[in-house]
Order: structure tokens, then C-alpha cells, then sequence
């Protein structure tokens, strides 16, 4: 039998849509919740993906270098409802939990900082940042030899992310007012727990949005049980990695100029809801490959949500330094993702710019994603989402 969908809720806060619980608090909940805020305000008509859990450790190095006012619209934004020590240690804890490897898995999170030479910064940030994020601290020189420090960064993703990710800083993002650049990346990459078999996959139609049929490589899985649940307007699917530790999950709407009224209720609830709706059951599973990436700064995004002193000379970062001498000149992030009959492979990093201020039934169903869907990536054991996005387009 079907079952009524998840109700959207209750919309509160800077946010146009608020989906942090602040009752009760922990990382994940402010990194999930903050990654469909900031979902909502992206929401391109074309492929999208960003990784929440890569956006949230950047800002977070940055919030725990932030004071008065900038502290609090940062926390708000951010859905940091506790001290700095709980968010410290919370996220801390995250890292370490995610740096696990397996042979069928690779993930790596990591963290940066790279200072101006000669500017001074706090012993106690420095510690921090190293106790709580693992994150080296590397000088350079902004002001006399930017390309030089911008290669070394852009070098440092792009090994961190496999090459995946490649020149997330270009050379209008480093000037000589540039002091201090908090860099983050993610990678991941997983073989499916129900591999495809690449025999199966076929040329398939795929509809666009505007009602016009692409042909696309259309993966085949016709053995397997998933985690599947299905009412009137979508289909549920929950694919998990091999280990089972990590998961793709997908939302399928029934025809294909449906997503945008579903993306309405997206929010953390309503995905929990449709978790726990799902059932273990035979699926005949039709997936297109895709491959794409997104690149794109959040810094109006993020100013609009309610944290603009934090780019401005409003800005109170005297935390890092013992002076309000910092601002935020800009927030980068580019991410990637690659899914085939394999598996998946995706990275994605966020480059914090900081300068200095001047002063369903058991019977077997058919998931055929055919049409435009959103899907996330997520640890199954702490819930957090590593990756989150939409296919409009397999081909682009």
C-alpha cells in the first residue's frame, strides 16, 4: 500500500526555509540542516553538487575564530547553538570518524590554513585548529608572490582530492590584502555493496524538464534488495556502498517536471521520514551514468542568510589574531562526482578567503530514473551527509 509523504516543516529563522533543529543539537544535525538551507538557495535549473560536510568545517575553522556579533549571526547561520568548545570538539570527533578507509572504500577529510608571513595569529587558534580540525598551518606570501602561494594551495586539494579537484583559487581570488585562507577537501570514493553489471547497461531515454528526450547510458540491476518506499508523487531509493557504512540515496519524483515542487519540503525530517518508510525489498534498478562538477562562491548566499558582518568591517575575528583586523573576502567551493556500475567517486573543497580589513508492498517494484532526481551520499552510522544534489541533465 502507499503511504502519505513526510509534511514540510514549519520554515523559521534568517533562513527563507530554517531546517535546523535546535532542541536537539549535534554536528550532524547543523551540518545536514545548514546543507538544505544552503540547497535551497543554490537550486540551479542544471546539475548541481556540493558537499555540506566540506562547506560546514571551513565555516566552522572560521567560527571558531569569530567574537560578538560575527560569532552569533555565524552561529546562526550555521545552526551552532552550543559553545565553541562543544562545536570544536563535535566536529573533531566527525573527522575522526570519517577518516576510516577500507578496501572497498577511500574517504578522506581534511583541513588547512594558510597565513601571510610575519601575521601574527594566536597561539591558542593555532592549537585549536590543530587539536580539533588536524589542520596544518603553512605561511606564504600573499603580497609579494601570490601565484606562488595559490599554486601550493590549489596543489594541495588537488592531491587531497585525487586530482578531482583541480584550481579552486584563481588568481583574482589572492590580492595583497589576502592573510589567511582555510581550505578544506573531501573525497570519497566506494564501490557498490550490488555492483552493475557493465554488460547490462544500455543506450536509455532520459526526459528533461522542458519535456525533451537525451539518450543516455542507462545502468541495469535486476538481483538485488534495497531499501525502497513509494507513494502518488515519488519513488525512494536507498543504494548502499559496499561495507554498508555509507549510502546513495535518491528521490525520484513520478514524472519529470515534478522536482521542483517536491524540493518545496526537502529538509532533514522529511528525508528521515522517508528512511523510515523504506523497506527492504526487490527492486529492477535503471540509473544513467553520470559525471559533472559545480564551482561557485557563497559569499552572497551566506551574507544574505544573516552572516554579513563577518564580510564587512563589521567583522570581529579577533579570535584569530587579538584584533579585529580580519574579514572574509570570499568562500569558495568546487565538488565533483562520478557514479558508473562501479560505484562512486566524489570530492569537493571550500576555500575560506579571509584579508585584512582596511583598518512500499513486498512485491518487486521498478526504479527507473528516467528524469531529473535528487540524490545524497551519507554516513549510515552518524547520519551526516557528505554530499548532496540533483541530476538534470546525465549528459551535461
Amino acid at each position: 500500500c502507499k503511504k502519505t509523504a513526510p509534511q514540510q516543516e514549519k520554515s523559521q529563522g534568517v533562513w527563507d526555509k530554517n531546517y535546523l533543529d535546535t532542541t536537539d543539537f549535534n554536528i550532524v544535525t547543523s551540518v545536514n540542516g545548514f546543507g538544505f538551507n544552503l540547497y535551497a538557495r543554490l537550486n540551479p535549473d542544471e546539475n548541481l553538487i556540493f558537499s555540506p560536510l566540506s562547506i560546514s568545517s571551513a565555516l566552522a575553522m572560521t567560527y571558531a575564530g569569530a567574537e560578538n556579533n560575527t560569532q552569533q549571526q555565524m552561529a546562526g547561520v550555521l545552526g551552532f547553538v552550543f559553545d565553541k568548545k562543544q562545536v570544536n570538539e563535535g566536529f573533531s570527533a566527525l573527522m575522526n570518524e570519517m577518516n576510516v578507509s577500507s578496501e572497498s572504500y577511500r574517504i578522506s577529510l581534511a583541513n588547512s590554513l594558510w597565513a601571510q608571513e610575519q601575521f601574527y595569529f594566536k597561539p591558542e587558534f593555532l592549537e585549536n585548529m590543530k587539536k580539533n580540525y588536524h589542520s596544518g598551518f603553512q605561511f606564504v606570501n600573499f603580497i609579494n608572490r601570490p601565484d606562488e602561494a595559490r599554486e601550493k594551495i590549489n596543489q594541495w586539494v588537488s592531491e587531497k582530492t585525487e586530482d578531482k579537484i583541480k584550481d579552486i583559487l584563481s588568481e583574482k581570488d589572492i590580492n595583497a590584502a589576502t592573510r589567511l585562507i582555510l581550505v578544506n577537501a573531501i573525497y570519497f570514493n566506494a564501490t557498490w555493496a550490488i555492483v552493475f553489471d557493465e554488460k547490462q547497461t544500455r543506450p536509455g531515454d532520459f526526459f528533461l524538464m522542458d519535456g525533451q528526450k537525451i539518450t543516455v547510458d542507462m545502468m541495469q540491476e535486476h538481483t538485488g534488495k534495497y531499501r525502497y518506499f513509494e507513494n502518488d508523487k515519488l519513488q525512494f531509493l536507498s543504494m548502499d556502498y559496499a561495507g554498508k557504512l555509507y549510502s546513495m540515496n535518491i528521490l525520484l519524483p513520478k514524472s519529470p517536471d515534478k522536482l521542483p515542487a517536491l524540493e518545496k519540503a526537502f529538509s532533514p525530517g522529511y528525508f528521515s521520514e522517508l528512511e523510515n518508510m523504506s523497506k527492504w525489498q526487490g527492486v529492477d534498478v535503471y540509473l544513467p551514468r553520470f559525471t559533472f562538477s559545480s564551482s561557485f562562491s557563497l559569499k552572497a548566499i551566506l551574507s544574505a542568510a544573516g552572516m554579513s558582518d563577518a564580510f564587512d568591517d563589521n567583522a570581529d575575528f579577533s579570535g584569530m589574531t587579538g584584533k579585529k583586523n580580519l574579514m572574509i573576502d570570499n568562500i569558495l567551493h568546487k565538488a565533483f562526482i562520478e557514479v558508473n556500475e562501479k560505484g562512486t567517486e566524489a570530492a569537493a573543497s571550500t576555500a575560506v578567503v579571509m584579508m585584512e580589513r582596511a583598518a512500499l508492498p513486498e512485491e518487486k517494484s521498478e526504479f527507473k530514473a528516467d528524469h531529473p532526481f535528487f540524490f545524497y551520499i551519507k554516513n549510515n552510522e552518524s547520519g551526516a551527509i557528505m554530499f548532496m544534489g540533483k541530476v538534470m541533465n546525465p549528459k551535461q
